[in-house]
């Protein structure tokens, strides 16, 4: 009979913890047992709960308190993905290996694995797959439940990465239609991100702009916002690798963009001041000519009509 322990359990933690307990640990062959989810594509399997038996007691764990390395042989096993239970010997150990699928409508969707302490009987692993596989129902169950709040979790990570974000932020579909701001944008046009969800249209004019610019330049500068903003585009993909959207990052440069200005003024005046300094020198190299001749003339002998003498004496100083 199914232990109503397992029937009752919340979570797949929660029943992995039981199901060792309830199970597992009567069987005196076994040395560990590690029930583990398979995790998507290629990736590699979830530690849910490990038991381990030492000097005829066993303990539990579950990855949550202390995550346990699967054996390295498991990794190798060309039969990973099969229905049916398989026992293999191992090949780093005395101890033979067991891995039984949790089979969910017909879907594989995790494995409980066992080390044993000498090769079991095939009785007890077919009646250990039957209990399992008249689990079925509830495996399907707690496994829909772990992949909706695996879902939810990477959903509010990523919210909070994407609302943490200091650079304002949007995201629109291939048509245009406004998906999604940041707090940053929000607070940029005076709101909160639900009252422009809310209202875009009110807010539409700031995002065609940003769209428009950045179709001829990365730079846009807002007289509203009284700011110049890099716009940087990033195209959304679904798995199919069909572009869904845009998303588009405004990193305010203002301050860039005045100190830019500013070392430009200053290289602009001190062109020209080099340029001003160069033709001082020049002049002042052909009136400092035009000085010493006229003091020669001037304590010259020679006869100089009154007007000459007048020129000479202005231009002595």
């Amino acid at each position: 009979l199914l232990s109503t322990k397992l029937i009752a359990a919340g979570t797949l933690a929660e029943f992995s913890h039981d199901l060792l307990e309830t199970y597992i640990a009567c069987l005196e062959g076994v040395r560990t047992a590690w029930v583990t989810l398979k995790g998507e594509e290629q990736a590699p399997p979830r530690m849910l709960a490990c038991l381990q038996r030492e000097e005829g007691e066993y303990h539990i764990k579950t990855a949550s308190v202390l995550p346990m390395l699967l054996p390295i042989e498991v990794s190798r096993l060309p039969q990973w993905s099969d229905a049916e239970p398989k026992t293999y010997p191992s090949t780093t150990s005395e101890y033979p290996l067991t891995i039984l699928p949790f089979i969910a409508r017909s879907q594989c969707i995790g494995h409980l694995i066992l080390r044993w302490n000498a090769l079991p009987q095939k009785t007890d692993i077919d009646a250990l797959f039957e209990t399992l596989t008249a689990l079925s129902p509830l495996l399907y169950a707690l496994n829909r439940e772990y992949l909706f709040c695996d879902l939810e979790r990477g959903k509010q990570q990523w919210e909070a990465t994407f609302d943490s974000m200091r650079d304002p932020v949007f995201i629109s579909d291939t048509q245009g239609k406004l998906l999604r701001v940041n707090n940053a944008l929000a607070e940029r046009l005076g709101s909160t991100p639900r009252e422009v969800m809310l209202k875009p249209s009110k807010f539409y004019k700031y995002f065609g702009e940003v769209v428009e610019a950045y179709t001829h330049s990365p730079l846009w500068h807002s007289h509203t916002l009284d700011s110049t903003f890099e716009v940087t585009c990033g195209q959304v993909s679904d798995r199919q690798k069909s572009v869904i959207g845009n998303v588009y990052l405004l990193r305010d440069i203002t301050e860039k963009v005045h100190l830019e200005y500013h070392i430009r003024q200053n290289e602009k005046l001190a062109e020209l001041g080099e340029m001003v300094s160069h033709i001082a020198h020049e002049l002042n190299q052909r009136l400092t000519s035009i000085v010493g001749f006229a003091d020669m003339v001037a304590k010259s002998s020679l006869e100089i009509p009154d007007a000459m003498q007048n020129r000479i004496h202005k231009i002595r100083g």
